[in-house]
């Protein structure tokens, strides 16, 4: 059964992990955008814009949460820090 539908991106949502903390949900898309949606009220709580030049497409997070990585189309990878948390 689906628990949420979590509307925001303005296109196609590439990938979607769980920060380590379980608390949030991180996504990715073609509209260039990382989210960070707060899961016990399912709204999204931080936007990252134009974080590539193209489509994001792949997402990672640390296990401890402090580091994420994300792919975009144009065959960059790009390592991020704290800036992300909520």
């Amino acid at each position: 059964q689906c628990l949420a539908v979590l509307q925001g991106h303005e296109s196609w949502v590439r990938d979607a992990a769980f920060h380590p903390c379980g608390s949030w949900l991180l996504s990715v898309s073609d509209d260039r955008s990382i989210r960070v949606w707060e899961i016990s009220n399912r709204r999204c709580v931080r936007t990252l814009a134009d974080v590539h030049p193209q489509f994001v497409v792949c997402l990672a997070i640390h296990p401890r949460g402090y580091l994420y990585a994300t792919g975009g189309s144009e065959g960059v990878a790009r390592l991020w820090g704290d800036r992300l948390r909520a």
